[in-house]
């Protein structure tokens, strides 16, 4: 009878360790396809900045700088400061705890907080890209460029924290 007692609690044990368990995956999942969802609509303006970046780059109109400033201004800067700025890194918070990879949870905040700086510094100087040569505004999108590489292995990493579960 007392051994059957110790088998049923140790039997409930585990149960509660595995719900415990899923909950935490739950958990981690949804943030973690949060923080993807919004770096994939960055990933998209990004693409949709450059697009208009290269029309004005090719015909150096008032029209197309009005386009691309417009653009940038209400649909791309605002966007890309919430998520390094905030976004991301409140999503992450809540997970850190739970990450899988300790490095991840070291670099995530810290680096994303970065490079955030980083594409604020080359944006703040769009404005006189208006006037630049078409070298130093391809130069400056060189440096975007790197700096959304750098972003995008920081959600592969996430992508690998998901398919370890």
């Amino acid at each position: 009878m007392f051994s059957k007692l110790i088998d049923s609690s140790r039997h409930r044990a585990y149960e509660l360790i595995e719900k415990e368990h899923a909950r935490r995956k739950r958990r981690k999942a949804y943030f973690i396809k949060r923080i993807k969802s919004d770096y994939d609509l960055i990933d998209g303006r990004y693409k949709e900045f450059k697009e208009l970046l290269k029309n004005y780059l090719r015909s150096r109109s008032d029209d197309s700088w009005f386009k691309l400033d417009q653009y940038s201004e209400k649909m791309f800067v605002p966007y890309i400061k919430n998520f390094t700025a905030d976004g991301a890194n409140q999503d992450i918070t809540p997970i850190l705890d739970i990450l899988d990879s300790p490095r991840l949870a070291d670099k995530f905040g810290p680096m994303l907080s970065f490079l955030g700086t980083s594409i604020k510094t080359v944006l703040e100087d769009r404005k006189n890209w208006m006037y630049a040569r078409n070298e130093d505004i391809l130069n400056s999108i060189c440096e975007l460029d790197n700096i959304a590489l750098s972003i995008r292995n920081l959600m592969n990493d996430l992508d690998l924290e998901l398919a370890d579960n």
